[in-house]
């Protein structure tokens, strides 16, 4: 059963963490000499280890902080004759896109109702706002014009700046699709300053994907349609040749393998986009760049050495790997591993678990679809064969 707690309890101890992240961004992606401080935001990577808690989005779109240590969840509001509820005043609602914490306030993205431009086409604008860490004094940060941006992107937060690869989707004046690109921006966060750096990708799309920083630059991939035509009108085509309904084809419609995908790197010095020389990327950390060669999980070092992972014994190929906090977690077709980066060893997992974050040796694990968590320490998630 989950407790409520004040919000101000759970991070009074962790505020004092974060006062050296205030420094004033005055150049264009001035964070070369702090980029070695980043993190990922996104729905799935929730976890804030600097203030020892999990971001939950329940389903009504009520943000929830989540200790870390006692597991007990709070709304995003300190008032405590509030009832929590959609359409209330509750501060909790509406700060569930991409929230993080930077500089002891809370921030998160939302998206503009469609706006009709001065020649009568039509696009949608994503603002950043920041509030309390209570979700009290909400202000906006910054506006994005012209670019919205998906629920499961990954934003990038190096130093003070905040990297996302979002899309220009454009529609004519009857309000259809026309060709979209991804476009890379950087935002400010202590000014507010928008930076458009370029489109990187034309076409038609199913998103883009951040991994990381990895040598002062950011990794990420894009994607266009071989058949470069909005998705509904490829949906279309697949259940008229298969004699589907529309609700038939969305169900058995996977059109996965039918992207182009591009890998990126913004050099953040350089001011640069230009293409990945490196291996196509599954998953980077501070310490690690990982990827898979014939199936098998591997890694550059800090030097750039190459390191193959060793021990998945189960006879199949790496399907995924994903970083948690010094660990590496990896999916084969048949079983999952947990490979740690201190000590380079590697574990068979008892089953297959979504983790969201590992902190002092115990797992935090998502369970259910609100979502629920539970801890175990690591060593119980292991295989003691």
């Amino acid at each position: 059963m989950k407790h409520t707690i004040q919000i101000i309890s759970i991070l009074s101890a962790a505020a004092m963490t974060l006062t050296a992240c205030g420094k004033s961004d005055k150049n264009k992606d001035s964070n070369a000499a702090q980029a070695d401080k980043w993190r990922i935001v996104s729905v799935y990577e929730c976890a804030d280890y600097d203030n020892n808690i999990c971001f939950s989005t329940q389903e009504n779109s009520r943000l929830d902080f989540v200790d870390m240590t006692t597991l007990e969840d709070s709304p995003v509001c300190d008032d405590p004759s509030c009832k929590h509820r959609e359409g209330s005043d509750c501060t909790a609602y509406g700060k569930d896109n991409h929230p993080f914490i930077y500089n002891k306030r809370l921030y998160y993205l939302k998206s503009s109702d469609i706006i009709t431009k001065d020649d009568g086409t039509y696009t949608t604008n994503t603002m950043m706002f920041c509030s309390d860490i209570n979700g009290a004094n909400e202000k906006q940060v910054a506006e994005i014009d012209g670019l919205s941006y998906n629920d499961y992107d990954r934003m990038a937060i190096v130093g003070s700046t905040a990297y996302l690869v979002m899309t220009n989707q454009p529609y004519d004046k009857d309000f259809k699709e026309l060709e979209p690109s991804l476009e890379l921006v950087s935002v400010a966060l202590d000014s507010g300053k928008v930076n458009n750096i370029g489109e990187v990708t034309q076409g038609y799309s199913c998103g883009a994907w951040v991994y990381g920083l990895w040598d002062n630059k950011l990794i990420f991939r894009t994607s266009k349609a071989a058949d470069d035509r909005p998705f509904m009108e490829r949906l279309q085509d697949f259940a008229d040749k298969n004699g589907l309904s529309e609700s038939e084809a969305i169900e058995q419609y996977n059109d996965k393998a039918e992207y182009d995908y591009q890998y990126l790197s913004y050099d953040i010095s350089r001011g640069k986009v230009e293409k990945n020389a490196l291996s196509e990327p599954s998953a980077i950390s501070d310490n690690c760049y990982y990827y898979v060669k014939d199936g098998k999980p591997c890694y550059l070092d800090k030097s750039g050495k190459e390191q193959t992972i060793e021990g998945i014994d189960d006879g199949s190929n790496v399907t995924n790997i994903a970083t948690i906090n010094g660990y590496a977690l990896i999916d084969s077709e048949n079983s999952q591993y947990l490979f740690k980066e201190s000590d380079k060893t590697i574990s068979k997992l008892t089953d297959t678990y979504d983790i969201a974050a590992i902190k002092d040796g115990q797992a935090i694990i998502r369970t259910g679809s609100t979502p629920a968590y539970e801890k175990k320490a690591v060593s119980e998630l292991e295989n003691s064969k």
